[in-house]
């Protein structure tokens, strides 16, 4: 399938809402592909850094530096913390992993002729996955997760691509993330680590609230819509049916 043939979307996550669970329900289609949750969050902050520290990247280079930076796209046990993909299943041990081989001689096959810059390596990220599962689906869902990076980087890329955004209560989140941050830093630090480091937790919990909200402007309204962790959750199948129509 050539990369003419594909419509991309966004999926975004305002306010810590669940953007995952819906992510993994959308990908059930088999009309839809998406890289699982958002090993790419950090990408556009990074290729900037490779292309100053760089005087020429080639295709081989950006790889093996996705390879170093991003590997839990390879195998989601190699992103730790709080990510829900390395306690899967049952017996809460499994994890997604897939060919190494395959994504990275699809990786250059894609980029090969191809100028190298962050767009066409964000696409040859995606595309190299899809193939390396054998996925033919014509629609992409890309989840940046994170607003401002959305703004900097694939807005202004992807213009014309519709947003699914999930939002939910923001006080109630505030304190679901707080909890969530607490466990992983128990696993880090020590007990007085975790009491020095809660105030400024608790600051970088209230800066991502301004961020999300600073970030939502007027290029928004006729691409994006927004759906509710509530609705999500208790109106299931009709708040799927209307991210389906909406998507086309």
């Amino acid at each position: 399938m050539t990369n003419n043939n594909k419509k991309y979307f966004s999926l975004l996550c305002f306010l810590g809402s669940g953007s995952k669970l819906l992510q993994a329900q959308i990908n059930n289609s088999k009309n839809v592909f998406t890289i699982p949750a958002y090993p790419l969050k950090f990408f556009p902050p990074l290729y900037s850094e490779w292309e100053i520290k760089n005087s020429v990247l080639t295709a081989k280079k950006v790889l093996d530096l996705i390879i170093k930076h991003h590997r839990s796209i390879l195998d989601s046990r190699c992103l730790k913390g709080f990510n829900g993909l390395n306690n899967l299943g049952d017996d809460k041990k499994g994890f997604i992993k897939i060919s190494e081989k395959k994504f990275k001689k699809n990786f250059l096959d894609f980029l090969d002729k191809k100028k190298i810059n962050d767009k066409n390596v964000y696409l040859a990220i995606h595309n190299a996955y899809q193939l390396a599962i054998n996925d033919q689906s014509k629609n992409i869902i890309f989840h940046p997760h994170d607003i401002e990076f959305f703004n900097s980087f694939i807005l202004k890329r992807f213009e014309t691509s519709k947003i699914i955004a999930i939002t939910r209560s923001p006080i109630y989140n505030f304190w679901r993330r707080a909890y969530s941050d607490e466990k992983v830093e128990e696993g880090r630090f020590d007990v007085t680590d975790c009491e020095y480091i809660k105030n400024y937790r608790y600051i970088n919990r209230l800066r991502d609230l301004y961020i999300n909200f600073k970030n939502l402007n007027s290029k928004y309204q006729k691409i994006c819509k927004f759906f509710t962790f509530k609705n999500l959750k208790t109106k299931n199948k009709k708040t799927l049916n209307k991210i389906w129509k909406f998507i086309n």
